[in-house]
């Protein structure tokens, strides 16, 4: 249902200003058949998806969980680019916010992050997939 409206709205928004490119946001955590990020990679009525790609650890405290989770960031993230690929092709991606959630104030924190920005600097150099990435940070 909520695609008969997006796709209506752009193609809406298409009359008006035929130049401006259109953006939808997609759930990289769910690609079964039938799923939003399913269904909406087999349309064409927009320009790029948005993803917000964040790796949360659940707690604020450093163990080992939270630590492996951290430290994975880098392999995370290049799975979500690869995987949107498969999905959306060589459409534009938006990671209009990213990070890491609730590990962000310890020192495998600060390794998380710099491993997602390289990993979303690779989606942009290598795969030509992410076009813009947004850190979302709040303190």
């Amino acid at each position: 249902m909520f695609l008969f409206y997006t796709k209506a709205l752009v193609n809406s928004l298409k009359v008006i200003s035929p130049n401006t490119g259109y953006a939808v946001c997609m759930n990289h955590h769910d690609y079964t058949s039938g799923s939003w990020s399913d269904v909406l990679s087999q349309e064409t009525y927009f320009n790029a998806a948005v993803m917000h790609n964040y790796n949360n650890v659940g707690n604020e405290n450093l163990d080992y969980g939270s630590g492996v989770i951290l430290l994975d960031s880098y392999k995370y993230t290049r799975k979500n680019i690869q995987t949107y690929q498969q999905y959306f092709g060589s459409t534009p991606m938006l990671v209009s916010e990213w990070g890491g959630v609730l590990g962000s104030k310890s020192f495998l924190g600060v390794l998380s992050s710099a491993d997602m920005f390289l990993a979303l600097l690779e989606g942009n150099t290598y795969d030509g997939i992410v076009q813009q990435a947004g850190i979302h940070m709040l303190y």
